[in-house]
């Protein structure tokens, strides 16, 4: 992603959060001026959630712009709490640029098209066991669990099914570098916002986790493959940031699952 760009869409996702009636957080009675000495700005809301929260998106005082366009776990427990806001993509199991980006059968006849890949995912790429998200992996999750295994041998479209209606509720893990339990007790500040509410950990990842760095899982972390290897850091110019925040990210990312785990490559 280019610097530009990176600036656009982090300013989009600030301006966006005004659209929904949120105020600049410095403007909050509680800011503590020793942290943060921007003045106020606009009107000041009638209503706080949570304590004052330095990484919001709505802070002039964040140390990263517009909070880098990622929403801090306060600034989605308030949008959560006052729109009753449905996730997007609510059992975490299909990305369309994700699963383009996996496979190039599908990119070469579908290009970019994410509606026909959700066509095939739905009536052909669950059923091979094909992946199409970083949170889950209906092979990964099948073998994972003996109980899952033995009730549903590969039954790829069974094990997503039983994803999406008990096992995220559960805390189970999806994926080899994605685990919800994991992710809540290694961040204190999801911990601290979330509790054990492992959906709102998930979207909390998929939305804001990922682009940040934070690490998904025991097994991986996409910052730490990258410092554990100088030959992807070269191949693929990683910088770790914000002119080339998400493209590091999901180019690493992508290089773990198509090509790290075969060549025996360390995750962590």
């Amino acid at each position: 992603m280019g610097f530009k760009r990176h600036c656009i869409e982090s300013i989009a996702v600030h301006e966006f959060g005004h659209v929904l009636g949120l105020a600049h957080e410095q403007n909050r009675a509680d800011t503590p001026t020793a942290t943060c000495r921007e003045p106020r700005q606009g009107s000041n809301g009638d209503v706080t959630v949570g304590a004052w929260d330095l990484n919001s998106v709505m802070n002039y005082c964040n140390t990263n712009y517009n909070g880098n366009g990622a929403l801090s776990p306060v600034d989605i427990q308030t949008v959560q709490t006052f729109y009753q806001a449905q996730l997007a993509d609510a059992d975490f199991s299909f990305d369309a640029d994700f699963y383009l980006s996996l496979y190039p059968d599908l990119r070469n006849v579908f290009g970019s098209d994410h509606d026909a890949a959700l066509r095939h995912w739905n009536a052909t790429g669950i059923a091979e066991g094909r992946r199409a998200s970083r949170e889950f992996d209906a092979v990964y999750y099948l073998n994972k669990y003996p109980d899952l295994k033995n009730a549903f041998g590969n039954n790829y479209a069974a094990a997503l099914n039983h994803w999406k209606t008990s096992g995220i509720a559960e805390g189970r893990q999806g994926s080899l570098e994605v685990n919800s339990s994991y992710y809540l007790d290694s961040n204190t500040d999801l911990k601290a916002a979330f509790g054990s509410n492992y959906r709102l950990a998930l979207n909390h990842f998929k939305v804001s986790g990922f682009n940040e760095g934070r690490q998904g899982a025991a097994e991986f972390g996409v910052v730490q493959y990258f410092n554990r290897y100088g030959d992807l850091r070269e191949v693929f110019k990683y910088t770790n940031g914000p002119a080339s925040l998400l493209n590091d990210k999901t180019l690493g990312f992508r290089h773990w699952v198509q090509d790290g785990k075969r060549e025996g490559r360390i995750g962590n």
